[in-house]
């Protein structure tokens, strides 16, 4: 079971890795103004890159909540769209503000020269931060976890693995610990009916912990985009 369960942990890293872009989609076309009245670009070729989306199960939703993120953090910055340095410094302000929870993004991820890996950095720090937190209210967040991936991978082994084990210990069998686990993590992620139902049980194994890793990402881009100044409620 303890092996399944690092395994786990690994695909949850891999499935929580913000899209590429995730600052730079193609304006939506739903919001088509910006606080001033003025038309929304037709692109954000100025903040990045491309834009692609990399949910295999969500993908509908990532792109909602990526251009509503865009479309957010334009419109806190649009008056320094000129601007590049100083649209680059407003950009990472807002991020910290919308979207680091932890206090500690800032500051473990002011080296990224570049908007992309820093957007990358708060994101992905802060997801796996809710996520342990949300499997154990006590877990102690050390700032070693912004080391990197493999430290983000260590911190989710001793948070998944550690609770798994004491929830689904009694199981005698590898399906029906894999079963226990799965409805372990449902039930402490406690995510949205619409994003779970898409993460059946028919999935294997791998698939399945892939679905829900993205169905978290997704439940904390969109519980802080919808509070964010400029987004689309």
């Amino acid at each position: 079971m303890r092996r399944w369960l690092a395994v786990l942990g690994l695909l949850f890293l891999a499935a929580c890795q913000p899209a590429p872009g995730t600052t730079t989609a193609s304006a939506p076309s739903s919001l088509s103004k910006m606080p001033d009245g003025s038309d929304v670009p037709s692109s954000w070729e100025e903040l990045g890159t491309d834009g692609k989306q990399k949910s295999k199960y969500f993908p509908a939703e990532q792109k909602e909540t990526n251009n509503r993120m865009v479309v957010a953090l334009i419109a806190d910055c649009y008056g320094k769209l000129g601007d590049k340095p100083a649209l680059d410094r407003c950009l990472r302000q807002d991020l910290v503000a919308k979207f680091d929870d932890s206090g500690q993004g800032k500051e473990e991820c002011a080296g990224q020269a570049e908007l992309d890996p820093y957007v990358a950095c708060i994101l992905m720090g802060n997801i796996i931060i809710d996520f342990a937190r949300r499997i154990d209210s006590e877990v102690d967040i050390e700032k070693s976890l912004w080391n990197g991936p493999r430290a983000f991978s260590d911190f989710i082994d001793k948070v998944v693995v550690s609770n798994a084990i004491a929830a689904c210990n009694d199981e005698q069998t590898e399906l029906a610990a894999t079963r226990c686990t799965f409805d372990w993590l449902i039930s402490r992620l406690a995510l949205p009916e619409a994003l779970v139902k898409k993460c059946s049980q028919d999935l294997a194994a791998r698939e399945r912990t892939i679905c829900i890793a993205e169905a978290a990402s997704i439940r904390f881009m969109n519980e802080h985009v919808s509070r964010a100044p400029g987004s689309s409620t």
